[in-house]
């Protein structure tokens, strides 16, 4: 989470936004009605201490998604990205 930080966009809960049908099934936010993106992961396998295999995924709207399958490595306590697979993308 401390990466995320750094991100130059406004980060909030998944409840704060909702999908609009009527613009082409998008994600929008609730109080801004601002275009966003939902991020998810959904499997987490500790490998060691050091690495760790996540699937996560995100989705903007109707052909809008993708998710891949990925494998973390801490070195000099920061996790990197060692690989990515099983991407699907539409």
């Amino acid at each position: 989470m401390k990466k995320l930080r750094d991100v130059k966009a406004t980060l909030k809960r998944v409840s704060e936004s909702f999908i609009s049908e009527p613009e082409g099934d998008i994600v929008l936010d609730k109080k801004t009605k601002r275009q966003g993106y939902r991020f998810s992961i959904s499997k987490l396998k500790w490998i060691s201490k050091d690495e760790v295999r996540v699937s996560a995924g995100s989705y903007s709207g109707n052909m809008g998604s993708d998710s891949c399958v990925y494998t973390l490595k801490k070195e000099n306590d920061e996790w990197e990205i060692a690989s990515k697979e099983e991407c699907v993308v539409s």
